[in-house]
Parts: C-alpha cells; sequence; structure tokens
C-alpha cells in the first residue's frame, strides 16, 4: 500500500463494527489478487492468485503465482518481500525459485502482462478461475500459450491445470514454498505440510515426480522448505492440494488433458 494510505488506516477506529458480515463467498477481486473461498472458518481453505500488472516496481513478476491459507497461515507462500542488498536472500526474493507459477527453460516470468480469461462458480460447491500468463515470459522462455485454471471445491481442496505451449520448450520446473514452521512428509507421488499439529495439506501431482531430493532450504531463505520439482511438459500439468486427513483419490486420463480427483472430473 501507499505510504498515505497506510497513514489513512491509522486513523481508523481498530476493529470491524459487530454488524459486519463477511464478503460473499466465490471469486473476491482483492485488486492485486483473486481469492477463491467457500467459507470463512478458521479451517476453510483460501486461494489468493496474484494478478497484479502494476508498473510499480516493488510487485513482482508472479502473474498467476498462488498461495494456500487455512488456521491462519499461508500453507503455501510466498517470501512476500524483495531484499535490495546483493546475495542469496535477494534471489530467493525475486530470482527464478521466488514464486510457483511454471519456470520454462529456466526462465521465469519477465513481464507484468497476464489477464483475466475467465472467472465462474460451477453450482453451490465450486468455484474456477482461468489466467493467461504467456505474455509474461520473455521470448527466450519459448512459449507459445501459457495458462492456470484454479479451482476451489468445496472448502478444503482446490486444483490447478497448467496448460503449457511452444515447440522450444524443453523443461518446465515448480518451486512451491511452505510455511515457515511446516514439518514435510514424502510420499510417493504427493507431499504432506504439517503446521502445528491443526493444518495438514496434502500436495500431490500426477503430473511431475515428487520427491525427498526435490525438499530443500533454498539459500536466502528465512526457514521456509521449497518443494521443487522439474520434468517435461505435457498438454497439462495438474496440481491438487487438499486440507484434509487422508489424501485424495487421483486418477489422470491417459492424455493428460482431465483428472478425476475422488470422483469429480476436472478438465481446462
Amino acid at each position: 500500500m501507499r505510504a498515505d494510505a497506510l497513514a489513512c488506516l491509522r486513523e481508523l477506529n481498530e476493529g470491524l463494527p459487530a454488524e459486519a458480515a463477511f464478503p460473499v463467498s466465490g471469486i473476491l477481486d482483492a485488486h492485486y489478487a483473486m481469492v477463491l473461498r467457500r467459507g470463512w472458518a478458521q479451517d476453510e481453505m483460501a486461494v489468493a492468485v496474484a494478478t497484479s500488472n502494476s508498473p510499480a516496481g516493488h510487485i513482482h513478476f508472479d502473474y498467476g503465482s498462488v498461495t494456500i491459507g487455512a488456521f491462519g497461515r499461508w500453507l503455501i507462500a510466498d517470501p512476500g518481500y524483495q531484499q535490495y542488498m546483493p546475495g542469496d536472500e535477494r534471489e530467493f526474493t525475486i530470482g527464478v525459485t521466488a514464486h510457483n507459477a511454471p519456470v520454462l527453460n529456466g526462465q521465469a516470468q519477465q513481464q507484468k502482462a497476464g489477464k483475466i480469461v475467465a472467472q465462474e462458480n460451477e453450482g453451490n460447491d465450486i468455484c474456477k478461475l482461468k489466467v493467461d500468463m504467456t505474455a509474461c515470459y520473455a521470448p527466450e522462455a519459448g512459449a507459445g500459450l501459457v495458462s492456470r485454471t484454479i479451482w476451489l471445491w468445496g472448502r478444503n481442496l482446490a486444483v490447478i491445470a497448467d496448460q503449457i505451449g511452444g515447440a522450444g520448450i524443453k523443461t518446465v520446473a515448480y518451486h512451491w514454498h511452505g510455511d515457515p514452521e511446516a514439518a514435510w512428509r514424502i510420499e510417493p507421488g504427493w507431499a504432506l505440510l504439517y503446521v502445528k499439529s491443526a493444518a495438514r495439506l496434502w500436495v500431490g501431482s500426477p503430473s511431475l515426480t515428487i520427491s525427498e531430493a526435490g525438499l530443500d532450504r533454498l539459500p536466502g531463505s528465512r526457514g521456509q522448505l521449497t518443494l521443487s520439482t522439474q520434468g517435461k511438459t505435457g498438454p497439462v500439468i495438474w496440481w491438487v492440494f487438499s486440507l484434509s486427513e487422508s489424501r485424495p483419490a487421483l486418477e489422470a486420463d491417459p492424455d493428460g488433458g482431465s483428472l478425476t480427483v475422488s470422483g469429480r472430473r476436472f478438465a481446462p
């Protein structure tokens, strides 16, 4: 926020009036992000998607990057700030690994040029947001198409589908930062985050390999562990995030174009 806006906030009475109501659930426009949520209890998931094209230098190249919150914490997080001193910490906060939009041929986003393609509520239990990130990448990345579709199903499950096209794309990589106090466990095809025994977040992908070798504290991190993975791109790269005691059942179509999660089919 601008400094003068913070000064105005200082003059406001603290807290909300007793009659204040929560916003309507669904897809909320927070100006710098779109937020998906179906409820407002502590154990219900919030998915914030970066959608700012502000020319301000402080705004990172992170269009479509996602943070996932519950229990008053960001379980899937972001460095959230920018270090100005050269070194590992600066690279961690604004470099290639800083956000979780796909990294193509080793290239992260270098432009603020994303756009919202679609946003809709599919019935009473699911909301969907689709963004186009193609123009956020420099020509060297070799991308002809980079789009991300995010669904929030119910109050505790999010699905992400990345469509990536371009004959010049050889590799795609992801970097998912956890809460700094989270403990991680790796199982075949899944990672599990524990935070203070309150939250259990499953992170899975039928498209890329998840392994203990990809879990590390990156240079410059102030404590966050990061789950990194890299592979070849496909028609769709899928990620699933489930706030639950047990991991959900996944079944990908042979061509990878759709994914069934606990009996429900998703297709971008």
